[in-house]
């Protein structure tokens, strides 16, 4: 559908804009990922990914980090895994 192309293509944009120097693999794992509900947000600069295989993860969940004044985001496996 048109519609959703559309918002799809909105979403990659801005996800662009926000993590210039990731992939485009990568940011459409991450729309993937939001689309699908395994995003859980815990604070304001930290969420937990279920990992999922067919987009190449390895652990059951992943611990995701934006760090202040910085434009990257790093995943960490949970402790205890």
């Amino acid at each position: 559908m048109k519609i959703e192309k559309d918002i799809e293509g909105l979403a990659i944009e801005r996800l662009r804009s926000k993590f210039p120097g990731k992939s485009s693999s990568w940011v459409r794992r991450a729309l993937k990922r939001f689309e699908s509900g395994s995003v859980r947000q815990v604070n304001e600069n930290a969420w937990i990914v279920s990992g999922d295989p067919r987009l190449g993860d390895k652990y059951p969940s992943y611990i995701v980090r934006l760090r202040m004044g910085s434009t990257s985001a790093r995943a960490s496996r949970p402790t205890g895994e």
